[in-house]
């Protein structure tokens, strides 16, 4: 299999709301999720796999910045705390609509040793 070639005007031009975010963000969570998510077990939804994966990434990171300049800190704890008791993969990628939409295509993958 040969490795598809995943890049940042790839990523841009499928995902508009992202524009305002640098592209060396961008580039960062491209890159982590190239190495979390397996080819070989995404076959044909590699790259909407990483794209998804990453546009979670950078969603939650645009929550999680709205929450430092509009909450208290101590509310801002407090969700950290939540965040932090996430158990299962499923309540990770709930947090975003990217992440269940993610969720959504992991399931039609074959169920058999199944690896990010």
């Amino acid at each position: 299999m040969t490795t598809l070639e995943i890049t940042l005007s790839m990523f841009r031009s499928q995902y508009f709301e992202f524009a305002e975010i640098p592209d060396e963000l961008v580039n960062v969570n491209l890159a982590k999720a190239l190495r979390v998510v397996n080819q070989v077990t995404w076959k044909d939804y590699y790259q909407d796999a990483v794209f998804l994966l990453t546009a979670h990434e950078l969603f939650l990171r645009q929550q999680e910045a709205v929450l430092t300049q509009v909450q208290s800190a101590a509310i801002r704890e407090q969700a950290n705390f939540q965040t932090l008791n996430l158990t299962r993969d499923s309540d990770y990628y709930s947090l975003s609509h990217y992440g269940l939409k993610l969720l959504a295509l992991k399931k039609q993958l074959p169920k058999s040793g199944f690896t990010w």
